[in-house]
């Protein structure tokens, strides 16, 4: 009754353990970004400390090297 949903599943991946590198978003994404835990580029504790402008994170690289970058949220 649902082939589009039995070949994605199919064709998928389990994984039976995964684990953030932080327990809130901001700080999680921060590490995420930048390949960094999030107390190394000031985004933790607590989510409410942003990342200081002078941690280069993975988009920053690419750009350097003259790929263009782009974000969705």
């Amino acid at each position: 009754t649902s082939p589009n949903l039995d070949r994605f599943a199919r064709e998928g991946l389990v994984f039976d353990a995964a684990y953030a590198s932080a327990p809130m978003t901001r700080p999680a994404l921060s590490s995420l970004m930048t390949g960094r835990y999030a107390e190394e580029v000031g985004a933790a504790p607590g989510n409410m400390r942003r990342m200081p402008a002078s941690v280069e994170t993975l988009a920053e690289r690419v750009r350097a090297a003259g790929i263009a970058t782009a974000a969705v949220v």
